[in-house]
């Protein structure tokens, strides 16, 4: 599913499309550097100067720290993705799914 969406992606891209986010009203989001075609539904938590990429869907009840990149693009889902950590980031075509992210300097 996700080759599918980055092809089709892709493919808008380049006949210059234009791409719109949706964010739920129900999710708390404090920035404004969130990519095209997003998918953010409810219960989310993005706290500030954190960056979420293009192309991004996350499912309910993620956490997102503030300074930390998802990034660009990422496509794939994220789900219950606890906060991933300050400056922390999440490369393109990951998976996250109930783990935590953390920097490897960071010694919890």
């Amino acid at each position: 599913m996700n080759e599918f969406r980055r092809i089709r992606y892709l493919e808008g891209k380049r006949r210059n499309y234009q791409f719109t986010s949706f964010i739920h009203p129900d999710s708390h989001i404090y920035t404004t550097d969130i990519g095209e075609n997003c998918l953010i539904l409810e219960a989310n938590i993005v706290q500030p100067y954190a960056r979420i990429g293009n192309n991004v869907i996350m499912w309910s009840g993620n956490h997102i720290g503030h300074h930390c990149v998802i990034g660009d693009p990422l496509l794939h889902h994220l789900r219950r993705l606890a906060s991933p950590g300050r400056r922390a980031s999440v490369k393109a075509a990951s998976w996250a799914q109930g783990r935590h992210y953390r920097r490897p300097d960071d010694r919890r």
